[in-house]
């Protein structure tokens, strides 16, 4: 019998022909079938369990959809020798939801470490990003070890060995302990709050490069063409290290309403330079986090051909501009001027980025209420008040007998050839400029003297106490 049973292929059939004597042994054979499938018929002979074989894959279908479930029998492993806990007791629903609370504010606050980790501002500065990390890396060692020392007490509390209230104790050397559910949550409170604070400032800043540490800061001062740079620094970024005890007796910078008011004023001077100097491949700006303990929160570092001049650049004081005697002097109150191509008279043709006016020939502009139509003359878009200083260079073209530039109330008119309407004739406007014999020509309680063979000067005019100085071919 053995031998022929070997000798049935998976699908029913024969592996090879029967000899005579096997033939008689299967007509021999009495079949049952047992299975969860009701047949049409049940195979009685070896030769009708032969077929009954063949048509059971049919039966199934072709993805199983006929297929029939196992059965399983449950029994407790104490009966097969594996020493498992007998349930004596039930643990209690106020338990069993106190452990379940225990694990989602766990899981809650990696969560939240995890939403901070993928800030765009976190991967910028490597002390938070440290630190959130070492953050994560505590709250997945909390959950692991609450959950072991879960797996030891529960068991005991179901066999009865132990007292319920053995959980109250687990709870209390949880929430006693430095990295308790409470400090834990206070100290993510602490970052998520810094993080929200440099952002906003970060946001101020935009186009300026972040450095990530010192040496990336020494990279960028000392490259090539920088003659002066400019660094807003956040002073008050810890080191990576997870120090609840100390993080208890400080007072956090980013909750201190005097620390961010001083750094929105330092801010405040950053920005005003940066505005002025952001075309300018001489200056370079910086953002970086470099801790110092004298300045809360944060200060300007000021370089100049590389070496630190000051850890805490501040705003000048306002001098009288007769008295200045450095170009450098001014660079506070530098600023970049475009040139308005509503007001440029027809004779005057603008750059593509509105820096350059050059007199030539007639050109056909749209008519403009703001234009000049007679006088070859043109405003800049921007309006001007309080100190401003700007270079400007001219050079011989269509028109060199006269050159002038002006300081001016918007209210000048703009139709007609009447001399009051020519900049520095009139009580509204200002101007130095160049005549035909190339001699400076300051008009009108000019504070210098005329000096010969000009190409460049450097205006200054403070608005509140109406002064207009200029400064010549760099000479100042």
């Amino acid at each position: 019998m053995d031998a022929l049973i070997k000798k049935i292929h998976v699908d029913g059939k024969l592996k090879i022909e029967l000899t005579k004597e096997e033939k008689d042994l299967s007509k021999k054979f009495s079949c049952k079938f047992f299975g969860d499938f009701i047949l049409d018929s049940n195979p009685t002979t070896f030769e009708e369990a032969m077929k009954t074989i063949a048509e059971l894959p049919k039966i199934l279908k072709e993805k199983g959809e006929n297929a029939v479930p196992i059965k399983v029998w449950l029994t407790p492993l104490k009966t097969l020798g594996y020493g498992g806990a007998e349930l004596v007791k039930d643990i209690s629903v106020d338990s069993l939801r106190k452990i379940e609370d225990t694990l989602e504010a766990l899981k809650e606050m990696k969560e939240r470490c995890n939403e901070s980790l993928d800030e765009v501002v976190v991967k910028h500065f490597p002390q938070i990003k440290k630190y959130l990390q070492n953050f994560q890396k505590l709250c997945s060692d909390k959950i692991s070890d609450f959950q072991r020392t879960l797996k030891r007490v529960l068991p005991s509390v179901r066999e009865g060995r132990v007292d319920e209230s053995s959980l109250n104790d687990v709870f209390d050397d949880l929430d006693k302990s430095p990295f308790g559910l409470g400090n834990l949550s206070k100290c993510l409170d602490y970052r998520e709050r810094e993080i929200n604070i440099i952002r906003s400032f970060i946001g101020m800043m935009e186009g300026i490069k972040i450095v990530q540490n010192k040496s990336e800061l020494d990279r960028a001062v000392l490259a090539t063409g920088v003659n002066h740079a400019f660094c807003f620094v956040f002073t008050g970024l810890k080191n990576a290290d997870l120090n609840l005890d100390a993080m208890a007796s400080e007072d956090p910078w980013y909750y201190l309403d005097d620390t961010l008011d001083h750094m929105k004023e330092v801010a405040a001077i950053f920005l005003d330079l940066y505005r002025a100097y952001k075309n300018s491949t001489q200056l370079c700006f910086l953002v970086a986090a470099i801790q110092h303990q004298n300045y809360k929160g944060a200060t300007i570092y000021q370089y100049k051909d590389g070496r630190m001049i000051t850890d805490h650049f501040s705003k000048p004081k306002i001098r009288d501009p007769r008295t200045i005697k450095k170009r450098s002097h001014f660079l506070w109150n530098y600023c970049h001027l475009t040139l308005d191509p509503d007001t440029a008279n027809n004779y005057l043709t603008l750059s593509e980025d509105n820096k350059k006016a050059t007199c030539g020939k007639w050109q056909t502009y749209p008519d403009h209420p703001e234009r000049f139509d007679r006088h070859t003359q043109v405003l800049c878009k921007q309006p001007l008040t309080g100190r401003h200083y700007w270079e400007v260079e001219w050079s011989a073209g269509y028109m060199p007998s006269d050159v002038r530039i002006a300081v001016a109330y918007k209210e000048i008119g703009r139709k007609g050839r009447m001399d009051d309407l020519e900049l520095g004739c009139n009580k509204i406007s200002w101007y130095f400029g160049v005549d035909k014999s190339e001699s400076f020509v300051p008009l009108r309680d000019a504070l210098y003297k005329i000096v010969s063979k000009m190409k460049s000067f450097m205006p200054f005019v403070d608005i509140f106490y109406k002064t207009l100085v200029a400064y010549h071919d760099n000479k100042v």
